[in-house]
């Protein structure tokens, strides 16, 4: 601020200087010249002289001053929240007023109440910061049910990349079997002969409602049985189904027994042998084949499964199911002779049984006797043209025998049985390497 001194506040006031000067002096206030400063103080001392000159309120200088000076701003400032990844600008105007008293004003007056204008801007800040806490709650939120989303969707994935690594093993182990397995030339081997569980062809093409029936009326006329699948064998007959069972042929549906033999010999049957015994031996022969199943697949010491076996041989001589397990028992002991000797018995027993064709086929194959295994081989597709495991073997032999042509055709008739896995993958480098070979 600029000082004012007595020339100046005499132009302001409009007149002379001197004149000025008698009016201080008048006041009580000694100034040698107009280039000296008046200051604030003396221009109210000289205020209040003049007033009581005109006959106004005597008051003193002091007591002229005022007695608070108030002062007001406003200002006004941006306040941004956060909301994930957009951002909230808002404008929140701040209006402050402050009030300065005197000393002795102030010791007298009580303190000031805060104004409804500072009230308002406290609210709208307190409003600002309420809501910037539920959208960072509403984040927190979000992200922890993203973090649980994310870990659920990693758990998943590692369970299912689990189950490909060990369908990848067992497959791995699969295609190290099968190499395994292959000829000293690199081809690969034949498919070995099976065990006998269950089987329920459908050469015949029998309707699946009609199998049902016959699964259904089985199991009401042979509750006695416990499991039926490890002795009972269903076949088509004529477009009929059928089941053997304890040597016997029922048909499934009405239960009445099937004979083998000419119209001739019917007359000279004079009775049918009591059932209940038979039915006793029959559940025990069950039992005695069971576990011999159960031998085998828990790796047990082979010859405790060659004697349960041969249980069940000695209750039914007949039992083609336990001649083929025999068989194949031998076979993967080397032993031949006893091999061929209890298929060609299952064969006897049961001349319409494809595994029993099919396994002596293998053995003959084994031997190297390669027209006694194209016999049985066919023959085994004769009783089942969808006999997978033939029409693999019967394609190696063809290739060995320099057919190519049938050996196209039992690949194809292969794959359209069987078109997923291992051995059809075997099958499909074994078709495209004849078809090469002819292109060539």
């Amino acid at each position: 601020m600029s000082e004012v001194t007595v020339g100046s506040l005499a132009k302001v006031l409009g007149m002379p200087a001197e004149k000025l000067l008698e009016q201080l002096a008048g006041a009580g206030m000694a100034f040698s010249g107009p280039e000296q400063v008046v200051s604030s103080t003396e221009k109210m001392k000289l205020l209040g002289f003049l007033r009581r000159t005109h006959g106004k309120d005597d008051k003193p200088a002091e007591a002229a001053a005022p007695k608070q000076i108030t002062l007001k701003r406003r200002k006004v400032e941006e306040l941004t929240v956060s909301a994930g990844k957009a951002k909230t600008t808002v404008n929140v105007e701040v209006r402050q007023k402050r009030t300065y008293l005197k000393r002795d004003q102030a010791e007298q007056a009580p303190p000031p109440a805060a104004t409804s204008e500072h009230e308002e801007v406290l609210r709208k800040l307190e409003e600002a910061r309420a809501r910037q806490q539920a959208e960072l709650d509403a984040l927190d939120a979000g992200d922890r049910k993203r973090k649980e989303e994310e870990i659920a969707r990693k758990e998943a994935e590692d369970a299912a990349r689990k189950e490909r690594e060990a369908a990848a093993a067992a497959a791995a182990a699969d295609a190290s079997a099968v190499v395994a397995a292959a000829d000293g030339d690199g081809r690969p081997n034949k498919h070995a002969p099976r065990p006998h569980k269950a089987d329920i062809p459908r050469e015949n093409k029998v309707p699946a409602k009609e199998i049902s029936r016959a699964l259904d009326s089985l199991r009401e006329k042979l509750d006695w049985v416990k499991q039926p699948l490890s002795e009972l064998r269903v076949v088509s007959d004529n477009g009929r189904i059928a089941v053997h069972v304890s040597g016997q042929k029922m048909e499934a549906i009405s239960g009445q027994i099937l004979l083998d033999f000419d119209a001739s010999q019917i007359g000279g049957i004079k009775s049918f042998p009591d059932r209940k015994p038979k039915i006793n031996r029959t559940r025990e022969s069950e039992e005695w084949f069971q576990k011999g199943l159960e031998l085998e697949e828990t790796g047990a010491p082979v010859e405790q499964a060659v004697d349960a076996y041969t249980k069940v041989l000695e209750i039914n001589p007949g039992a083609a199911g336990a001649l083929v397990n025999l068989g194949t028992i031998y076979y993967r002991l080397r032993k031949f002779v006893e091999a061929e000797k209890y298929y060609l018995a299952a064969i006897e027993a049961d001349p319409g049984y494809p595994l029993a064709q099919f396994n002596l086929g293998n053995l003959y194959d084994e031997q190297g006797r390669l027209q006694d295994a194209f016999a049985y081989y066919r023959r085994a597709l004769a009783l089942n043209p969808h006999y997978a495991d033939a029409h693999f073997n019967l394609a190696l032999l063809c290739e060995r025998q320099g057919e190519a042509m049938k050996a196209v055709h039992h690949w194809k008739a292969y794959l359209k049985l069987d078109h997923s896995g291992q051995w059809a993958d075997i099958a499909r480098r074994q078709l495209e390497r004849l078809r090469q070979a002819v292109i060539r």
